[in-house]
């Protein structure tokens, strides 16, 4: 993905937050097109939630970003 292909139109989404049981998130995991799914903890508010944006480079594992931007 690129920048001129990001805003470009495009039937994508980039993050989605969604509520499963373990298998739901593993039938997600598996779906095509599907490039990562992140568990958080049980019970955790979407105030609490961390989400970092998996970058197009990361295509066999996802490191930490640079934690360096304003809060």
């Amino acid at each position: 993905m690129t920048i001129a292909g990001v805003r470009a139109p495009c039937a994508c989404v980039v993050a989605l937050v969604v509520e499963a049981d373990r298998a739901g998130l593993d039938r997600l995991a598996a779906s095509p097109g599907v490039r990562a799914v992140e568990a958080a903890p049980v019970g955790v508010t979407p105030a609490e939630l961390a989400l970092s944006p998996l970058l197009p480079e990361q295509t066999v594992a996802a490191g930490p970003v640079p934690d360096d931007g304003p809060v």
